[in-house]
């Protein structure tokens, strides 16, 4: 960095510009003046942070959308499971079904299967989708609605 040299007009304006908005390494780099000598000029010239002020705020929207997306994903992800009366609903038609003999006859569910599904349902590790699949597999309709 050169030092004491004085400030040229074309200096000066791009400082009235740039002051607040760029970042002040970048600011040194460009006019090959000291982080010091650009402050203190800018200081000297009454130039403020006005611009700065709407950065801050530009930056502050952009972590408010930001998290305004992560609630959104997590409210859709919400609307995709299902509520707790269909669960209960679900774990009801199951639990007859399970208790009935050949509950799977008439579908592609062999014995071996209905064996397994049976057992990972009473021990509740029977997903939602799965018990969706052998539901519809069943001949059972299920809606969906938002």
């Amino acid at each position: 960095m050169a030092g004491n040299r004085r400030w040229t007009t074309e200096e000066i304006n791009y400082l009235i510009n740039e002051y607040g908005t760029t970042d002040i390494d970048n600011l040194s780099s460009k006019l090959n003046r000291s982080v010091d000598s650009i402050q203190w000029k800018a200081a000297q010239m009454n130039i403020e942070f006005k611009k700065n002020d709407l950065i801050l705020l530009n930056n502050k929207l952009e972590e408010i959308l930001s998290r305004l997306d992560e609630v959104e994903q997590t409210v859709k992800k919400i609307e995709l499971e299902p509520n707790i009366q269909e669960t209960l609903n679900m774990k009801q038609i199951f639990t007859e079904l399970m208790s009935q003999r050949k509950w799977y006859s008439g579908t592609s569910i062999n014995r071996t299967q209905a064996g397994e599904i049976k057992n990972r349902f009473f021990q509740g590790k029977l997903s939602i989708g799965r018990q969706w699949e052998v539901l519809l597999e069943l001949g059972y309709k299920i809606s969906v609605s938002k």
